[in-house]
């Protein structure tokens, strides 16, 4: 199952103890992410490389 959230360029969401922050610039979007340091962020592509994370 998923979840779909629309946001706004500016507006954030909190997963856990992290927020994500959402802007467009350029036609790019880009993910603001404020996350404790002991929480791991990965890259879906990466941590299909290295499953351990």
């Amino acid at each position: 199952m998923s979840l779909v959230i629309t946001r706004k360029s500016g507006q954030s969401l909190s997963v856990g103890d992290a927020t994500i922050t959402f802007t467009i610039e350029n036609g790019r979007i880009r993910l603001i992410i404020d996350a404790p340091r002991e929480m791991k962020v990965v890259r879906s592509e990466l941590a299909q490389e290295h499953p351990k994370h």
